[in-house]
């Protein structure tokens, strides 16, 4: 099992302004400082961008949304 972060914005954000985000999220990831923030807490720092990421979840969720059905875990 993975985890991972990321950052998500209403479907009806202007692409240019989710890219600004997106270029702005990857910077500050690329800095010494943050990476070896990340790096220290178990996790392998990797940017996608907006349309790897959004593959990315559109990959997961099947499989997810699955295994939470199977499990037949429930919201209280």
């Amino acid at each position: 099992m993975k985890g991972f972060y990321g950052f998500l914005a209403p479907a009806n954000l202007p692409k240019d302004v989710a890219h600004k985000l997106s270029d702005a999220f990857r910077q500050v990831l690329s800095t010494p400082e943050v990476r070896n923030r990340v790096v220290a807490q178990g996790a392998d720092p990797a940017f996608l961008g907006t349309d790897g990421f959004g593959g990315f979840l559109r990959a997961e969720l099947p499989r997810w949304t699955d295994a939470v059905r199977k499990s037949g875990a429930r919201l209280d």
